[in-house]
């Protein structure tokens, strides 16, 4: 039986497993993120870099940015598996 799909913002915690989910998932960047690029964007705009989780399993990853005027979804990576699933992952931001 699957768990509930949780969302909740990034941590530092999840760095790795975020940049693990990505590599399994997306296509190759021209410019791979780093710990510490990653590490960056939690600092700027944690509330911008959202998880779902099924259980301990990070299924999916988005990461967001603000410039005021413009929202901008930078990466999303979704584990291979949990594709076409309809995991809505956006929330609102007050």
């Amino acid at each position: 039986m699957e768990e509930a799909i949780v969302i909740r913002e990034c941590t530092e915690g999840d760095i790795d497993a975020v940049l693990a989910l990505r590599a399994d998932s997306a296509a190759p960047h021209t410019k791979p993120d780093t710990a510490a690029g990653v590490a960056l964007r939690l600092m700027r705009d944690s509330e911008l870099f959202v998880l779902a989780l099924e259980g301990e399993r990070r299924v999916r990853s988005l990461m967001g940015g603000w410039d005021g005027w413009r929202g901008i979804l930078y990466r999303m990576a979704v584990a291979p598996d949990y594709r076409r699933r309809g995991i809505l992952i956006a929330r609102a931001i007050a």
